[in-house]
């Protein structure tokens, strides 16, 4: 028997009932198996201190087998953090999904999402130790209302447990989606953010414009912040040689450059921008046949409505990687004629072209 024990269980004895071991607090029980995993930015907390709030907040071994938490914060390219989280339990999956400009925010915000789901006793206990002042304000009531009379006075406190499901409170700043398996999601729309501009250079291959093929290249300007893009494009085909459909001995050339309006709406898929924009395009087609005295060169007006499906893939907050796939059909197609041997070239009625090019952005303004 260990000496220090003796005496308080002679006690014990002494008084017909055993002695009572003072019971070890949960908060400093060792716990059991760590279920967390942690995938963190650079500037985040390090796992290692996370680890240890949630070793104080939760009881590990009061969970059932198969309990996993996997958390992961990343950089967005709006420079904020977005933060995954996904909490298993007795069969149950908890998914959510915030934003915030500081990621040891985010990281705090994880240590409390998983500890309310799995402790929420806990956490309450040490609500006024693990949270700010403002926070700690929010969540304490008022005190109630106390009404005296000359005679007696009367306070009545009626106290309520919290659903266990409730969430925590969140910063009004934070962008949350939540999503629970099984369950619909009721977050709000997506918020517009500000807009921004961008220069793309791209190169350009198609058919429908030119005789043969149309190989070219071009400059765009764009104004962007979802849900919305509009662009302005200059784009200049490489001449293409043609003779004559009758006479093979009659040989020109034809050019084509435009200007072109995109516009339409836009949205985030993952970490792509997708867009789906109409056109109108205008340009001049140009023409010349030799050796025929008069077969000079001649112009004529090409203009031309159509969709585009945009993508963006934003590789960093200043430079994105840019496609399109153009479809339009020919609202005007100019027709050349050389002398009294008819029709030398007429546009097609319909075109096809895809671009690839590289985008500079300017930086994103801070609300």
């Amino acid at each position: 028997m260990i000496p220090s024990l003796a005496p308080l269980l002679a006690v014990g004895l002494a008084l017909g009932e055993p002695a009572e071991l003072a019971e070890v607090p949960e908060a400093l029980a060792p716990s059991s198996a760590r279920v967390t995993a942690w995938t963190l930015a650079p500037e985040c907390p390090p796992p290692g201190e996370l680890d240890a709030e949630l070793d104080r907040l939760v009881d590990w071994r009061a969970q059932p087998d198969g309990t996993r938490a996997r958390a992961r914060i990343s950089e967005t390219p709006a420079r904020s953090f977005a933060l995954e989280l996904e909490l298993t339990r007795a069969g149950e999956t908890l998914r959510r999904r915030l934003e915030h400009d500081d990621c040891r925010t985010l990281a705090r915000a994880a240590v409390l999402t998983i500890a309310v789901n799995l402790s929420p006793l806990s956490v309450a206990r040490a609500l006024p130790e693990t949270t700010s002042s403002r926070a700690a304000a929010e969540v304490i009531p008022p005190p109630p209302v106390t009404t005296t009379t000359t005679t007696t006075t009367t306070t009545t406190t009626t106290t309520a447990s919290p659903p266990p499901d409730r969430a925590p409170l969140e910063d009004p700043l934070e962008r949350d989606v939540p999503a629970t398996s099984g369950a619909t999601s009721t977050r709000p729309p997506p918020r517009a953010t500000r807009a921004r501009g961008g220069l793309t250079l791209f190169g350009s291959a198609g058919f429908g414009g030119l005789p043969t093929r149309d190989l070219g290249g071009g400059l765009g300007l764009a104004v962007f912040g979802r849900p919305y893009r509009v662009e302005l494009r200059g784009l200049l085909l490489a001449r293409n040689h043609h003779e004559h459909p009758t006479q093979p001995q009659v040989v020109g050339t034809v050019s084509l450059w435009t200007g072109a309006l995109r516009a339409g709406p836009s949205w985030r898929a993952g970490p792509l921008e997708l867009g789906l924009l109409g056109m109108l395009e205008l340009g001049v087609m140009s023409a010349e046949a030799q050796p025929l005295e008069n077969s000079a060169l001649q112009r004529d007006l090409w203009a031309a409505l159509g969709v585009v499906v945009d993508l963006r893939w934003p590789v960093h907050e200043l430079v994105a990687l840019a496609a399109t796939i153009e479809g339009a059909g020919v609202l005007r197609s100019p027709r050349f004629v050389v002398g009294g041997l008819g029709t030398f070239y007429e546009a097609r009625p319909t075109g096809v072209r895809a671009t690839l090019g590289i985008e500079l952005r300017l930086p994103a303004r801070r609300p």
